[in-house]
């Protein structure tokens, strides 16, 4: 079998081959994609899907904001010493990690600079136009100790902080 030779010009060449350039710069910006499959600076791991315990209360009785769960379950924690709130750490403007500033006081996104409080409402002129969404909390029982249990399955957005789950009440010591 012969092979034929296809010839095409320079200005074809060019055409194709800038087209292919947009369609990949386009294919990478990847805003369609769900925020646990982003690639973007700042990303930690997937979002759990199953529930899972993050301690004993007396762990958080403590006011201030708890990082560990940060990078493993994409979960930040904030107590004022009574009750507990779950922060998804997820940036609502693109998907990015979220990182807690101490001496601002606020939570700050690093891929596109958009600001949170501390209960996770986005500042006003920010690109993020939602606050963050909260997961639910629950105390249970394991090996006679109270623990935390978080459930990322359910998730409240601001109209729902006060319904039951958004938040957890701290039992007294």
């Amino acid at each position: 079998m012969a092979s034929e030779t296809v010839m095409i010009s320079r200005r074809t060449f060019h055409q194709v081959a800038g087209a292919c350039v947009t369609l990949t710069i386009l294919g990478c910006d990847r805003r369609d994609a769900p925020a646990s499959a982003s690639t973007k600076p700042g990303k930690p791991a997937e979002v759990p899907t199953a529930p899972f315990t993050v301690g004993p209360v007396e762990q958080f009785r403590k006011p201030g904001v708890y990082d560990p769960f940060a990078r493993t379950h994409r979960l930040w924690l904030v107590s004022d010493g009574r009750r507990l709130l779950a922060l998804l750490n997820v940036c609502t403007h693109a998907g990015c990690a979220i990182d807690w500033k101490d001496k601002e006081h606020i939570w700050s996104c690093p891929c596109h600079r958009s600001t949170f409080d501390l209960q996770g409402r986005p500042a006003a002129g920010d690109k993020a136009k939602r606050p963050l969404e909260r997961l639910a909390l629950a105390l249970v029982t394991e090996q006679g100790q109270p623990v935390i249990r978080i459930d990322p399955n359910h998730r409240f957005d601001e109209p729902e902080w006060n319904e039951p789950g958004a938040f957890l009440d701290l039992p007294s010591p």
